[in-house]
């Protein structure tokens, strides 16, 4: 069986006749005749049946009508897929990271997208999820990672993951002696954060609204080696992503209680074009940490 008499017998069952097949196909009745009937000699069945108003698919025939069209589609894909793989030789996949994630989440996924397509370029902009959904919205970025339960208006998105937000103190500081940690409890301590505009701020922000206490920040950093080594020596707390602290640091983490999360979610512009890079590292970041997510 040939995919061509796949494609010549499907051609006959939508046209209903074999000479008007054959026009369309382009090609002499009698060579289109002999092809579908090679076909049935394999298949040791017929699969069609000639009526006065042309012809018709017998039982077997309605049921390779369905396989053939699946396994012509499935051809396609693949032909497709890796006519695009051609095609994604060169390109530059502009992304928007918070500093926290482009310094210790997504190095490997970056490395490992890379691999996949050596030719293409990553321009990353490391800026706070508000800035990143400004340039989402101007045009100056096509995919950004942003902060959010909810898909944000005006933008297209897909959740990620889900990560904890953690205290994070020197491992001798009075703090590690409880199991979790409450929001007065952090609030009343001196912190070092991020600048306005970062998620991480925004967090703190909000914690002191809801618990009617203003936040003690007394440094404010973008640079995470900075704010881990303060907190390290003991001179401020800090609430970071539970991802960044790694063995070595020095740093004890507390879950806060309630527990605090956030919802990271890969966004871009709806109206606005997404080349063949960006559509490519969009579907690898959903292929990477969605794994129940269904390519298309």
């Amino acid at each position: 069986m040939e995919l061509r008499q796949l494609r010549y017998f499907l051609k006959i069952a939508q046209s209903g006749t074999i000479t008007q097949a054959a026009h369309q196909l382009n090609l002499a009745q009698p060579a289109l005749s002999r092809s579908i009937q090679k076909l049935e000699d394999e298949l040791n069945t017929k699969l069609f049946i000639r009526t006065e108003k042309g012809i018709k698919l017998t039982q077997s025939g309605q049921k390779l009508q369905s396989y053939a069209r699946q396994i012509l589609a499935q051809v396609k894909d693949a032909q497709d897929a890796v006519s695009s793989v051609e095609k994604l030789q060169t390109g530059t996949v502009r992304i928007g990271l918070p500093a926290m994630l482009g310094s210790y989440f997504f190095p490997p996924l970056l490395m490992a997208f890379r691999e996949r397509y050596p030719g293409l370029n990553i321009d990353v902009v490391d800026a706070g999820t508000v800035s990143i959904r400004e340039m989402l919205e101007h045009g100056e970025l096509d995919l950004g990672i942003i902060v959010g339960e909810d898909a944000p208006t005006g933008l297209e998105s897909e959740l990620l993951i889900k990560e904890e937000m953690v205290c994070c103190m020197a491992n001798d500081h009075p703090l590690t002696a409880q199991p979790t940690v409450s929001s007065e409890q952090f609030l009343h301590y001196e912190q070092i954060g991020f600048h306005a505009g970062y998620f991480h701020q925004r967090f703190i922000d909000e914690m002191g609204h809801h618990a009617l206490v203003a936040p003690n920040r007394v440094i404010t950093t973008n640079l995470i080696p900075l704010i881990k080594s303060v907190v390290s020596r003991g001179f401020a707390i800090s609430m970071l992503l539970a991802l960044v602290i790694q063995p070595g640091d020095a740093i004890t983490t507390r879950s806060f209680s309630p527990r605090e999360y956030i919802h990271l979610r890969l966004a871009w512009h709806p109206q606005r074009y997404l080349s063949q890079a960006n559509q490519a590292f969009r579907q690898f970041l959903l292929e990477q940490l969605r794994p129940d997510h269904p390519l298309v």
